[in-house]
């Protein structure tokens, strides 16, 4: 979701982003067995159950002006490694080691980083690992103890 998905009705109520996507046996780089849309917002528990069977997750946003990713934030919750276009967020969370990111507008490089990043088992590891690690940094325990430590 995004900005422009902030009007979007509810489950059942939604607008099809399916008129936007090809369809056909060639269709989505030949991903049409193992890609599924689906023309609503999950709730929590169906978000939880689908990012943690989530081996990657990617945010490939367009606007360089993009600050923050609530879905990218549930990713990380959920201890979930990413590939993402370099928006602020992104940025900060790569540095740490909880994914990587990719210039805007650049397919063949969101590609390139999104195989890497699930054929190198270290790699994609090392990712979970930080963003495991970012999300226990930011349970509301923890904050908690920061916010009565100041």
């Amino acid at each position: 979701t995004g900005p422009q998905a902030s009007t979007t009705p509810p489950r059942g109520q939604s607008q099809s982003v399916r008129p936007r996507v090809p369809r056909g046996p060639h269709s989505c780089a030949g991903v049409d067995d193992v890609v599924r849309f689906r023309d609503w917002f999950h709730d929590v528990d169906e978000l939880s159950a689908l990012l943690h069977a989530t081996d990657v997750f990617v945010t490939p946003y367009s606007d360089a002006e993009q600050i923050v990713s609530g879905a990218l934030s549930f990713a990380i919750a959920a201890g979930v490694p990413f590939v993402s276009t370099p928006y602020r967020y992104a940025t900060g969370l790569a540095r740490q080691g909880c994914g990587m990111t990719v210039p805007f507008d650049n397919d063949d490089a969101l590609a390139a980083a999104l195989t890497r990043s699930l054929t190198d088992d270290v790699l994609r590891q090392s990712m979970t690992g930080c963003a495991a690690a970012v999300s226990a940094e930011r349970s509301w325990p923890q904050v908690g103890q920061l916010s009565t430590a100041c």
